[in-house]
């Protein structure tokens, strides 16, 4: 995996992250701190796992060098939701940690060995397929939890369903700035936020001109 391949592999996760939440969404308040199945991590947990121990921590490692993931910490995380809307909160916040760990990884990041907690190493890149093949199950543990509620679990494609900055082809339109995609004007918001980065950009080329050192 190059960088090119990591940036289409991860607009892919990030659609896939969009159904994951709004699986979050339908499970009953009541029942995400319990557990629906027996012996099994509960959806509070699983939350705190793959939120957090997987997609943040994991992106992050990669990022500089190591994975530094603790479950033993999961179970203090999960016990800290006080309510469902604070899961998903932690959920997004691990999200957008995720993605800028992931803006800054190129492929010397790719191919550089990783150290992980786990007894093993191996390069980021094939930290990127432990990722996507450890989200995919904790999702589908989602999805059966979702049905053993009485409720029906998002489609495992309907990403046009997404909030917008888990839709692919709103990030293909308006990017995936987090003031922009989450505003209640998006397209406004872009052009504004265009506008004064120019302004702010031409104004350092400005200053720099009058640097000696850059005028030589």
């Amino acid at each position: 995996m190059d960088k090119q391949a990591l940036n289409q592999s991860w607009d892919q996760f990030r659609q896939k992250y969009g159904v994951y939440l709004r699986l979050l969404e339908v499970i009953p308040e009541d029942r995400f701190h319990g557990h629906p199945v027996a012996g099994m991590r509960s959806p509070a947990e699983l939350v705190a796992h793959t939120s957090g121990g997987l997609v943040r921590d994991i992106t992050q490692g990669i990022a500089k060098g190591a994975i530094t993931a603790d479950e033993t910490l999961e179970g203090a995380v999960a016990a800290g939701f006080k309510s469902k809307a604070a899961a998903i909160d932690y959920a997004k916040q691990c999200w957008s940690l995720a993605d800028a760990a992931v803006a800054t990884i190129g492929n010397p990041e790719l191919s550089a060995m990783v150290t992980t907690p786990w007894n093993m190493t191996f390069p980021g890149s094939f930290g990127f397929d432990i990722l996507n093949d450890e989200f995919l199950h904790h999702r589908g543990q989602l999805s059966v939890y979702a049905r053993v509620c009485g409720v029906e679990p998002p489609f495992i494609w309907g990403f046009g369903d997404n909030a917008p900055e888990f839709d692919l082809q709103s990030v293909l339109r308006r990017g995936s700035i987090p003031l922009v995609s989450r505003a209640d004007d998006p397209e406004a918001t872009l052009l504004t936020y265009v506008q004064l980065d120019l302004r702010e950009e031409i104004r350092a080329e400005a200053r720099v001109r009058n640097l000696p050192g850059f005028v030589r």
